[in-house]
């Protein structure tokens, strides 16, 4: 299985300013992950990508994120929003992935208890 997505670089440029993550893909054998980090990742995935989760108020569940670019000759673009991890390896991507999951949770309990449903 492939997975996508991007690592922070900490150091900085020339410049003084920090680099922008670089796009990177593991490759990871699906008996490696237990079945909970299996349903995890599945949950973040389209295609290869793997995706920040949002709270949506009005579906009032966890929905994964897509940048909308404005019309390119009359036509939107949707566009990934993919994880950002320390290091490339799918340990690091899987902290990644639960560390965005607390921050995309509702703050109201009633809503809270709703979106867990979608994770657990």
């Amino acid at each position: 299985m492939k997975f996508r997505f991007e690592v922070i670089q900490p150091e900085l440029s020339p410049g003084g300013l920090q680099a922008p993550p670089v796009l990177v893909t593991v490759n990871v054998r699906p008996s490696a992950l237990t079945p909970a980090q299996t349903k995890i990742l599945a949950q973040h995935v389209d295609g290869i990508d793997v995706l920040k989760l949002h709270y949506d108020p009005k579906t009032r569940s966890l929905q994964k994120t897509y940048f909308w670019t404005g019309p390119n000759a009359g036509a939107w673009t949707r566009k990934p929003v993919r994880i950002q991890a320390s290091l490339p390896t799918i340990e690091s991507l899987l902290e990644a992935i639960m560390a965005n999951q607390g921050e995309a949770l509702p703050v109201h309990p009633r809503e809270r208890e709703v979106a867990l449903k979608f994770i657990g």
